[in-house]
């Protein structure tokens, strides 16, 4: 917990290598034998720095792989998306070159590969134990890195969302290409998206006076010099205008979903493909909580929220890509998954995107927009 009870905390005196700048304090834990550490927790007891209940398999207790395990699939899973995606552009679609919308959803990914690297190594650092293990364990040098480390993963996070953000827009812009109203639609949200995305990264960069990495003062001198937000409230803010931007996000599909003149079942098929950000938004929402239960529960709630949290902001990324990919992945699975003829789908890749038939949403001379007119590949086709 990023708070000020962790200014210079306590430490067994027994802990090799103490403050040692090439050694977590985490892996110093671990290569001390269990008499050492039995010695070093009876010592800490008798301070009454700890509780009389605690225990070295307590201190132990390690959570760390699994998490990198999670973190790891869900990076492996999303760049096969991401890859599917632009194989199916330039072999089955036969589109040359890399449109907006995938070098958007690239740059994304490549900030989200960065974010991971980030994640692994403040895991590393001890960052996901529990916080009694913080507390007896944390030196001021740690403690300094993690928090620096952390306040960089928030910009990478904050940053690979809105590239992500921004290359679903630009899918939306193209399937959208003559349509007024949508395009005003897309152009507001986009707006909103990028105030948001700085907005995200002003409250990071500026939480504290002087500006700092820092969420706290790692020291009792730093203390004095330092004015800050705490890591909660930064935190809920960063929270609620990622849910907002998610909302937007993936509300637009759904309005279209509402305007489209078609049957339930073919309306079905389209929510399949336009509306799996469903779940990024209860991933986004998700995150509200373990910021609560890390900030302020003590308890055995609370003692796991960061490292569950890393979990959750990397699976964020991972569904938002994954989500916005889908439209981009569907020629491959209907060519080697239903086995359907796609030369007819490579025949309209220079026709008009796939609202376009129609004319504008709207118009009231114009009919509406039928199902039956949308190209689902849609996102490369046209220009």
């Amino acid at each position: 917990m990023f708070s000020s009870s962790l200014i210079n905390p306590p430490t067994l005196s027994v802990l090799p290598g103490q403050g040692s700048s090439n050694m977590s304090w985490s892996t110093e834990v671990a290569q001390m034998s269990d008499a050492e550490l039995e010695a070093a927790v009876r010592e800490e007891i008798e301070k009454n720095n700890v509780a009389p209940w605690f225990t070295a398999e307590h201190l132990r207790e390690n959570y760390d792989r699994p998490a990198i395990a999670i973190i790891a699939t869900l990076t492996v899973l999303v760049v096969t998306v991401v890859v599917c995606r632009l194989l199916s552009r330039r072999y089955i679609i036969k589109r040359f070159g890399v449109g907006v919308d995938d070098g958007l959803a690239l740059a994304s990914l490549a900030v989200y590969l960065l974010f991971v690297g980030l994640c692994i190594y403040i895991i590393s650092l001890g960052a996901g134990r529990h916080l009694d293990q913080w507390d007896m364990f944390m030196d001021d040098n740690t403690f300094e890195r993690i928090q620096i480390f952390d306040a960089v993963a928030h910009l990478t996070y904050t940053t690979s969302l809105w590239l992500c953000r921004t290359s679903g827009l630009a899918f939306y812009y193209r399937m959208c290409n003559l349509h007024r109203e949508l395009l005003i639609c897309v152009k507001v949200i986009l707006g909103m998206v990028t105030l948001g995305f700085l907005a995200q990264v002003a409250i990071i960069v500026f939480h504290c006076k002087p500006v700092t990495l820092l969420w706290v003062a790692a020291t009792e001198e730093e203390d004095l010099k330092l004015q800050c937000v705490d890591w909660a409230t930064t935190n809920l803010a960063i929270s609620g205008v990622a849910l907002l931007c998610d909302l937007l996000l993936f509300g637009l599909p759904a309005a279209m979903l509402w305007i489209l003149k078609t049957t339930r079942r073919k309306k079905v098929q389209l929510a399949c493909i336009l509306l799996p950000g469903i779940i990024v938004i209860g991933i986004s929402a998700t995150r509200i909580p373990l910021i609560m239960w890390y900030a302020y529960d003590e308890g055995e709630r609370g003692s796991y929220a960061l490292l569950k949290l890393l979990c959750v902001e990397a699976a964020e990324i991972s569904a938002t890509l994954i989500a916005l990919s889908v439209p981009g992945i569907k020629p491959m699975f209907d060519k080697y998954i239903l086995r359907k003829d796609m030369s007819s789908m490579s025949a309209h890749s220079g026709r008009d995107t796939p609202l376009e038939s129609r004319g504008e949403m709207g118009s009231k001379d114009r009919p509406p927009i039928h199902f039956e007119d949308m190209e689902l590949p849609g996102p490369y086709m046209g220009k």
